[in-house]
């Protein structure tokens, strides 16, 4: 996954999971990359989120209708855990607008 987006405003959404051992799993949703990300929380408080950016889910390549289709997979999901998710996000998951300001932008900002 490339932290470049073509796109000027990006939109995030984060839906927490806590489970009953303290641990939280959460993932995040990037609507314009078409892609969920896993970002977990670490037992140790002093690294307490690591965003962790090497197996994100491409909505476009692995998503898969079916368990069926999965076969032990750990790059494919089904279409209804990712259904879920978007869900959990919209109902319960937190909202965050990321807007890329260009450098003509920030120029003129700056008074230059």
């Amino acid at each position: 996954m490339s932290a470049r987006s073509p796109h000027r405003v990006n939109h995030f959404c984060v839906a927490a999971y806590h489970f009953p051992d303290g641990l939280t799993k959460a993932w995040a949703w990037w609507k314009e990359g078409k892609r969920i990300i896993p970002w977990d929380a670490s037992r140790d408080p002093a690294v307490p989120v690591t965003l962790l950016t090497a197996n994100p889910v491409d909505l476009e390549r692995d998503v898969v209708a079916s368990e069926a289709e999965v076969k032990g997979s750990a790059a494919l999901v089904t279409r209804a855990w990712v259904n879920g998710i978007e869900r959990d996000c919209r109902e319960n998951g937190d909202q965050f607008t990321v807007v890329k300001h260009g450098k003509r932008e920030e120029q003129a900002g700056d008074g230059r």
